[in-house]
């Protein structure tokens, strides 16, 4: 049974090798980590970011489940929300546009919608 729980900063720091994060998810079957879902502050900004397993890409319905919850989180912070976009991931753009980013300058992307 796949799980999305907050992720421990030694969950983040093994899967993702950081960055440092101010909060963080986790989807997790069993003990195993799928993927993180995180932000971190940078000059006032949220940044968030992701690190997807192969497996857990074969189950888009959990990492769109996992975006949304972080970005609810986020959404109380009135703060704008930044992302990279990494092109050489396929289809990562249409992901980012479905979840409401748009480019904003080369590989950063930002929510639709801020300030």
């Amino acid at each position: 049974m796949i799980t999305i729980i907050p992720a421990t900063p030694e969950m983040v720091q093994e899967y993702c090798k950081g960055p440092f994060t101010t909060q963080a998810l986790a989807v997790m079957e069993g003990d195993k980590v799928l993927a993180i879902y995180g932000v971190y502050l940078q000059d006032g900004l949220q940044v968030i970011f992701s690190n997807i397993s192969d497996e857990l890409k074969r189950k888009p319905r959990y990492i769109v489940r996992a975006w949304r919850m972080l970005l609810e989180i986020l959404s109380k912070r009135n703060l704008p929300v930044f992302t990279f976009c990494d092109l050489s991931v396929s289809k990562a753009d249409l992901f980012l546009l479905h979840l409401g980013f748009r480019p904003f300058n080369g590989d950063i992307w930002k929510m639709e919608g801020e300030a």
